[in-house]
């Protein structure tokens, strides 16, 4: 398969990631899409991978705070807490940035790393060339390769770097890691591991993989653990719509402030791109709402099939896990109707205002 990206997706993760978005919490889903303002939030022993739309890697270490904050003209992030590992493609400019409370690192195009932790931040360089900010100074330090900046409270040290420990690379332990979680029964973990096996080339671990996924997949449990999955996913889905939308919202105010302001041309430019940003956004409601549909009916369908589960136990346990995710995708289904609402109005609302444009 191969993965159309046109942002950041994450493409691999294990342990405990979450993906914060709008004030809601998400777990992640493998090719999940991110967008400014989500954060990234992994736990103890857990790491996870984001990849750019021009195949840029960044890598987040266990116990990390990890943002998004730009994703247009230039890439900007904020590492709060933890520690990243960038692989970044040749770039126009310093147009890659990662920001800590401490520094601020620009790149071309390079591979590097960046901690912060309490009031120390370090930024290391592996190969090419670094801008590194110092914000208490407001001073600037050009790293080259297998150099390191390092602040601890009022110092700074520039060294060479001796050793490097390449903890964002996949190693079989961390394979081994979510293959013991696949063979408890975790059918996401079995699905990370299958992704996590290709990329480091294990044949044997990728049979045994798909032996668990096969059995995993076997009866009604297994067909609910897919659906959650599924589920997840649309979630996230209305979430991120729920975001576009809200800023088509902003950008009809400040065309009203354009107009107001007799600034035509430059409300004709904006009018022009929020007028492609509805025509956009409308269909994929739609879309997003058919997926909705085609989880409840079969979730509907998991419910009839319960008929033929004999344990009494099971089958009360089970058909309460459905009906919870028949609501779940119901809620949904409402936030995504309630959007295409607004983008309707919206574009009744464009309409109006193109005309008070004067030529």
């Amino acid at each position: 398969m191969v993965l159309l990206i046109i942002g950041a997706v994450m493409t691999l993760y294990m342990g405990d990631v979450k993906i914060r978005r709008n004030g809601e919490v998400l777990d992640p889903v493998l090719n999940m899409e991110l967008s400014e303002d989500d954060t990234v939030i992994t736990g103890s022993g857990a790491k996870a991978e984001i990849m750019e739309k021009d195949s840029s890697i960044i890598v987040l270490n266990e116990n990390t705070t990890f943002t998004i904050v730009e994703e247009r003209a230039r890439r900007h992030f904020f590492l709060s807490w933890g520690s990243v590992w960038a692989k970044v493609k040749k770039l126009a400019g310093w147009n890659f940035q990662i920001e800590s409370p401490v520094t601020v690192a620009g790149v071309r195009g390079t591979e590097f790393f960046v901690c912060f932790t309490d009031d120390s931040s370090q930024v290391g360089v592996v190969e090419g060339k670094v801008d590194v900010l110092d914000k208490k100074e407001g001073k600037h330090y050009i790293l080259d390769k297998m150099k390191l900046y390092k602040r601890a409270k009022k110092r700074v040290i520039i060294r060479k770097i001796k050793k490097i420990n390449r903890w964002a690379e996949w190693k079989k332990k961390d394979l081994d890691h979510v293959i013991k979680l696949a063979e408890k029964g975790n059918l996401q973990a079995t699905i990370i591991a299958e992704a996590l096996s290709k990329r480091i080339n294990t044949p044997d671990a990728l049979q045994r993989i798909k032996a668990l996924r096969a059995e995993q997949s076997r009866g009604t449990e297994g067909k609910l653990m897919r659906t959650v999955f599924r589920i997840r996913a649309l979630e996230a889905d209305v979430s991120l719509m729920e975001r576009k939308v809200r800023r088509i919202g902003s950008g009809m105010g400040r065309l009203k402030n354009l107009i107001g302001s007799g600034k035509f041309k430059l409300a004709r430019t904006v009018a022009s791109e929020l007028e492609n940003r509805i025509s956009a956004s409308i269909p994929e409601t739609f879309e997003i709402e058919a997926r909705a549909k085609r989880i409840s009916q079969d979730l509907r369908l998991l419910l009839k099939e319960l008929k033929g589960v004999d344990d009494q136990k099971v089958k009360a346990r089970i058909k309460k896990e459905i009906m919870k995710n028949i609501k779940r995708v119901s809620v949904a289904r409402a936030r995504i109707r309630s959007q295409r609402k607004r983008l309707e109005r919206f574009r009744n609302l464009l309409n109006k205002l193109k005309k008070a444009i004067k030529p």
